[in-house]
């Protein structure tokens, strides 16, 4: 089910704005240099709402954080200090970034670094509101500190300093949150730039009765308190949350990613944010989605799940990292053939690229904790290189969808009854459904919706039942081909050493 509810032409047309750099204010790459693990590893933001994803200890903070470097709002210091002891290495630490800001270059772009030299961060920063919401932005309120004197009885509020929530604010909260949020007060004052700053909420029962922000949750408080502050920031302003999801329904998480796609729309801004939720990637294109894995930056839209894999919280037997999801269908459908329970229990995940895919089974493969090992399968189209050592290996035919197709008509003229049930036809029919297929493969230009064209084209049948079937047949087709692929993936899995404090010396997969 789709829950995610911006648009396709809302995402194309912030792509198409900057694409455009149609910004007064707009960062559109940032470099670091050397910074922590990180060597000349540049990320560019496509899209005015970014996704940081990837393994604990990936770097998602650190890209973050020196996307924060080229305005004077925020000091490096806030992201980079320096521990006199610990951190020696900083020394030369660099980070270049390329902006967009009309105030100083009306046609092209400005270009601005940090450096970290003689123990201190120097820079020629650029002026923005930049807003910054760390993970502290979820601890209850019971357990901050400096909110102690508001627990008490005798605790009543300046005349004037109590009012409803902004209506914008409380629209945009129930939203998210899928709850009323009538009724609702701040308490707060007026900040030096004009703005108001929230204190302490108060929220109302169905009934009327009032209760304080110490009985909110907090997702529910972290929620309206940073609604209440991107909502005053003026356009232009760039914002950065570390780990959306965290206090959030998965449902919550979704929508709070659709606020800030809306929020970057209506107030021409950006937002740049870590995750490790596959529900905060949901609302975005895949050139919204950058990866920080082993000291590498990749884009695309990965599965968490198989992030966690990477990480070693995997409880299946074997690991196989495939480019797409029709690769992933596909490996699948041969496993499904197999008489092998280890076989049948290998994870497949899709990692939506083929350099997403080998790095991550680099990355795996490279951890001393795991207790099973991984693979790759690329496309046999894929720029990426075979490396049968590291378990790098690549599909049969030059596209897999296109292989697939053309190998499974070429055995339907035998096969028309099988033909006709796998994709759900009447066989009487059998003649128009086969031409219909052909002219689908003669005149398709993009073989990733080929199975989506022949399934509309048969009768509405959806991409995924028509790619199955097609699969299915492939497999119940070509044995021979299904039985070498099955023992390639066993050959390559078996022949991977693992070493970990779960087995004694160095193995391989006992398949």
């Amino acid at each position: 089910m789709q829950r995610a509810q911006t648009r396709d032409n809302v995402r194309n047309e912030l792509k198409e704005k900057v694409a455009r750099r149609n910004y007064s204010c707009y960062l559109l790459r940032v470099t670091l240099k050397r910074v922590r693990g990180f060597v000349d590893k540049t990320v560019s933001f496509d899209f005015p709402v970014t996704a940081l994803v990837g393994p604990n200890g990936g770097g998602k903070t650190t890209i973050m954080a020196a996307a924060s470097t080229p305005y004077r709002a925020v000091r490096p210091r806030t992201f980079f200090p320096k521990n006199g002891y610990f951190d020696r290495s900083m020394g030369g630490w660099a980070i270049e970034a390329e902006c967009v800001d009309k105030s100083l270059d009306r046609e092209g772009t400005v270009r601005r670094s940090a450096r970290f030299r003689t123990n201190r961060w120097r820079r020629d920063a650029l002026a923005r509101d930049v807003l910054v919401f760390g993970i502290e932005r979820t601890i209850p309120l019971n357990e901050r500190e400096g909110f102690a004197w508001k627990r008490m009885s005798t605790f009543t509020p300046r005349d004037g300093d109590v009012s409803d929530l902004d209506g914008l604010v409380a629209v945009h909260a129930q939203a998210v949150l899928d709850m009323p949020i009538q009724g609702y007060k701040a308490i707060g004052g007026i900040n030096i730039f004009g703005g108001r700053y929230v204190t302490l909420l108060g929220g109302q029962t169905s009934s009327g009765d009032s209760y304080s922000e110490f009985h909110f949750g907090a997702g529910q408080s972290s929620v309206i308190r940073m609604i209440c502050q991107i909502e005053q920031l003026p356009e232009n302003s760039l914002v950065l949350i570390e780990e959306i999801e965290n206090g959030l329904h998965p449902l919550a998480t979704v929508r709070m990613v659709d606020y800030l796609i809306d929020f970057a729309r209506r107030k021409k801004s950006q937002v740049i944010f870590t995750t490790h939720s596959n529900d905060a990637l949901e609302p975005l294109p895949p050139e919204a989605i950058w990866v920080a894995i082993d000291n590498n930056i990749l884009q695309g839209k990965p599965d968490i799940r198989a992030l966690k894999a990477i990480q070693g919280y995997a409880e299946s037997p074997g690991i196989i990292f495939v480019e797409d999801d029709f690769a992933h269908a596909w490996v699948s459908g041969i496993l499904r053939y197999s008489t092998d329970a280890i076989l049948r229990a290998l994870d497949v995940y899709a990692m939506k690229g083929d350099s997403l895919a080998v790095e991550a089974n680099k990355h795996h493969n490279r951890d001393p904790s795991i207790t099973a090992r991984s693979i790759c399968l690329l496309d046999g189209d894929s720029q990426q290189s075979d490396d049968p050592d590291s378990g790098v290996l690549r599909l049969p035919g030059a596209c897999p969808e296109r292989y697939v197709f053309d190998s499974v008509m070429e055995k339907v003229p035998d096969n028309v009854e099988l033909f006709c049930l796998a994709l759900q036809q009447n066989a009487e029919g059998a003649e128009q459904i086969i031409e219909e297929c052909r002219r689908v493969a003669r005149t398709n230009t993009d073989h990733h919706i080929l199975f989506a064209q022949v399934g509309e084209e048969i009768g509405g049948l959806s991409q995924e039942s028509t790619q199955d079937a097609f699969i299915g047949l492939w497999c119940k087709f070509y044995p021979d081909e299904t039985a070498a692929m099955l023992q390639q993936i066993r050959t390559a899995l078996s022949a991977l050493p693992i070493s970990n404090s779960q087995s004694h010396g160095t193995v391989g997969l006992p398949l």
